[in-house]
């Protein structure tokens, strides 16, 4: 037999644990008492049928089951295993998606920066509501598609000249920026194989949030140089959307 301490090291539990579920309380039955009970020295000992017990209660703890209800499931007599670790095995590959699709949100926003404010009633809005938003407006420049953008040659020539205008002191409104964010837009587009304005405008709006791909831009350009650009691009989807 192993002692307490022994038992605790061996399944990862805690000692007051085996205390709780090992001493009789409200006139209950303990859920897992010890095997043995040294009387002069007060120590518990555990056969290898009680260790099996315990790691089966580890489990149904883990599976978010209470001590209770653990209780009843040990105590029943048409207790179904192989029904119930069924069951259990669907609820978890649900939680799994769920979280599948946390990750893919974090991920999102992390390399973005950007939060789901552009969604109506965004207090509202669930996660599946969030990643199909993402997908139909953030798909041109998510992380699959970045590639395509940034190995185009044209666009990053045109954005290292708008970053020579920053440096040089150049407003994002200046004319020559101007002209040279719409060049860089034509650019992104042919590189997409896109049209229209709106995956140049998450672009500029990625630029303004704190999102990995402006720390880069930062990093690597100089701080400040993601909200020029991010400035620099509001501007000029604004002024052609006024003009459409």
């Amino acid at each position: 037999m192993k002692s307490l301490r022994e038992v605790c090291r061996l399944v990862g539990v805690d000692r007051h644990v085996l205390q709780r579920i090992g001493t009789s309380k409200n006139n209950q039955k303990p859920l897992l008492p010890p095997t043995h009970k040294d009387e002069s020295s007060g120590y518990w000992y555990y056969d290898d049928t009680a260790i099996e017990k315990l790691w089966l209660i580890k489990l149904f703890k883990e599976l978010g089951c209470t001590y209770k209800q653990i209780q009843e499931i040990l105590d029943s007599s048409d207790f179904d295993q192989r029904k119930w670790f069924r069951k259990q095995i669907e609820l978890l590959e649900k939680k799994k998606a769920y979280i599948d699709k946390l990750i893919q949100v974090a991920e999102l926003i992390h390399t973005s920066g950007m939060l789901p404010t552009e969604i109506e009633n965004v207090k509202e809005y669930s996660i599946a509501e969030y990643l199909e938003h993402i997908n139909n407006n953030f798909n041109s420049i998510s992380i699959e598609t970045a590639d395509r953008i940034f190995g185009n040659d044209h666009f990053i020539s045109t954005l290292n000249k708008m970053f020579d205008a920053w440096k040089a002191g150049k407003p994002p409104h200046d004319a020559k920026v101007q002209m040279l964010a719409k060049k860089a837009h034509h650019a992104f587009n042919a590189a997409l194989k896109a049209s229209g304005y709106e995956g140049f405008k998450m672009f500029g709006k990625m630029m303004l949030s704190n999102g990995d791909f402006s720390f880069k831009i930062d990093e690597g350009i100089g701080n400040g140089a993601s909200s020029f650009l991010g400035e620099t691009i509001k501007i000029y989807v604004e002024r052609k959307g006024n003009h459409e």
